[in-house]
């Protein structure tokens, strides 16, 4: 039975039917209110909304003068930066069809793309020539040239009517996004006007108070999440675009811009949680669970005294700070629960760059524990009966993969998309994430067991970085054993194998037998990740599983 949620209609500021509407109206609606802020060097600069649209204009004008009016693909690489938005939106706006790519790629896995793509032109950080020109023979423009060609333009340009370029349809192509995938080629997900404004107006719907305040993206720019909430829905909305220098830099940027919002990964959650906890030690850690619980006290008399209590947390991650908005992983409940202890509520959601990228979503004023949210309005999402795999179907829902006939067929089909993951809904609309179909293990007995759920019960444990749970079948009989990455940042490894290993054991000793941990294998090398945060097991496995050490567990 498919679910959709109710409709319900709130304030917007207008209704664009595409993109090139978005940039069009940026400048007169919010004229010379903050756009854009970033770091070059220790100079922090802000750009206003009507600067912002005059440089778009001008970039657009530099790529006319390469694509001679027709529509090309025009692929897009480069750390994030006010100059790759500003590609991003002129590509766009000259009715060209922009290809971000992921600058962590090997020079193959790029060829692939950029042929796959039809790239017509690349577009890329001075870093990258020597890498692009390997393999690609094509014209090739660097941000560094076209960002010197923005700052010596004397011209304002801010009230271009870019629909006298071009009047796109609402079903037209605006991107190709390629997922980099846990497994297999990467697959070129076609995106429409259609599919990124719908989303655009349903985060307006959903998160008013939370990423209009001001959000900042620790998620590369390639990122779909980064893409929809860190550019195009700050130029909808008239909020401010904080671009992050990387995880290097956070601390320094959240002191700087003090965003209310963090756009991250629940790795990245959890990563903050431990910041935390890590200042909270003796004497401080018991003040901190008496003020957590006095906290609570006062928060049904309508007071929220959090500013004050923990002012060590708001020092570190800035006085504004209210909200992480994550997915592509479940939440570590412990995370979830100690962060909202300390007054930051994270808002866990679901989807895909397919379903660009949203499908259901938890809110400040609707949200369940261990959820990934109610479906979103105008979303419909069914259950498979037989494999629990989540269909969904809605206008956010990309028109297919490019030049991929094959996996087309596999997986749209009938107007719904196999997202190839597991979950359940409840009676109240929310959806339950239950892991990757692909990630299944399923042992001699005819036991089923997800991997990423014992995996998420020891994200937090002292002295561990990544764990990898695997089917083991050394010994002749199916049993589960855990590959273990020790964090760099481990003072005593003996102290650390120690712990996680004691750990191990508590959590054989409360499970049943099929889902106990036989061995554990340490390594100090990191795990191999998508760009996304998800985790490449079998390339992590080839590559780090030979060259550890095991330990018997009991």
């Amino acid at each position: 039975m498919a679910h959709q949620r109710e409709q319900h209609y709130f304030d917007i500021p207008y209704r664009p039917s595409t993109i090139v509407d978005i940039i069009n109206e940026s400048a007169r609606r919010y004229g010379h209110h903050p756009a854009v802020s970033y770091f070059e060097g220790n100079a922090k600069h802000v750009i206003d909304f009507k600067q912002y649209k005059s440089d778009i204009a001008f970039v657009t004008q530099l790529i006319q003068q390469k694509t001679s009016g027709e529509s090309l693909h025009i692929a897009l690489m480069g750390v994030p930066s006010y100059c790759w938005m500003l590609c991003f939106f002129a590509i766009i706006a000259d009715h060209d069809i922009v290809v971000p790519l992921d600058d962590s790629l090997d020079t193959q896995s790029l060829d692939y793309i950029i042929n796959q793509s039809n790239a017509d032109i690349v577009i890329c950080d001075q870093a990258f020539t020597s890498t692009i020109t390997s393999f690609w023979s094509g014209t090739l423009l660097t941000t560094e040239e076209i960002m010197h060609a923005v700052n010596h333009n004397p011209n304002d340009l801010s009230d271009t009517d870019f629909l006298s370029i071009n009047q796109p349809d609402p079903q037209d192509l605006v991107m190709i996004m390629y997922t980099s995938g846990t497994s297999g080629r990467p697959k070129g997900v076609t995106t429409s006007h259609e599919n990124l404004v719908s989303e655009v107006i349903m985060g307006q719907m959903l998160m008013k108070g939370v990423i209009d305040g001001g959000n900042i993206s620790l998620l590369p720019f390639y990122h779909a999440y980064s893409i929809l909430t860190a550019i195009i829905y700050p130029l909808y909305v008239g909020c401010c675009a904080y671009i992050s220098r990387g995880l290097r830099y956070v601390a320094e940027d959240l002191k700087a811009y003090q965003p209310v919002t963090i756009l991250a990964v629940p790795l990245i959650a959890d990563s903050f949680y431990k910041t935390i906890k890590s200042k909270l030690t003796g004497c401080t850690a018991i003040a901190a669970r008496l003020l957590i619980v006095l906290r609570k006290g006062l928060l049904k008399i309508g007071c929220d005294p959090r500013k004050v209590f923990f002012k060590q947390v708001f020092t570190t991650f800035g006085p504004n700070f209210d909200y992480i908005i994550c997915g592509g992983a479940r939440l570590n409940p412990e995370t979830e629960q100690g962060l909202e202890n300390f007054g930051v509520t994270i808002l866990n959601g679901y989807g895909m760059t397919e379903c660009f990228p949203s499908v259901s979503t938890n809110t400040k004023e609707i949200r369940k524990r261990g959820s990934v949210g109610r479906v979103e309005p105008f979303v419909n999402v069914r259950i498979d009966p037989t494999t629990q795999e989540i269909l969904v179907r809605g206008p956010m829902v990309s028109p297919g993969y490019y030049r991929d006939d094959e996996r087309n067929r596999e997986r749209f089909i009938d107007g719904w998309f196999k997202t190839g993951d597991r979950g359940h809904l409840d009676d109240d609309g929310f959806l339950f994430f239950d892991g990757r179909l692909i990630d299944n293990i399923v042992l001699s007995n005819g036991e089923n067991v997800d991997p990423a759920e014992i995996e998420n019960l020891f994200r937090l444990t002292q002295g561990l970085q990544d764990m990898l749970v695997f089917l083991d079948t050394s010994a002749g009989v199916d049993h589960l054993s855990a590959l273990i990455s020790l964090d760099p940042e481990t003072p005593d490894v003996s102290h650390a194998k120690a712990t996680i290993s004691h750990a191990v054991d508590a959590y054989n000793a409360h499970v049943a037998l099929h889902r106990r941990l036989k061995h554990v294998t340490f390594t100090a090398k990191p795990f191999i990740y998508t760009a996304s945060r998800k985790l490449k097991r079998a390339d992590t496995m080839r590559a780090l599983y030979s060259s550890s050490t095991t330990n018997n567990q009991s």
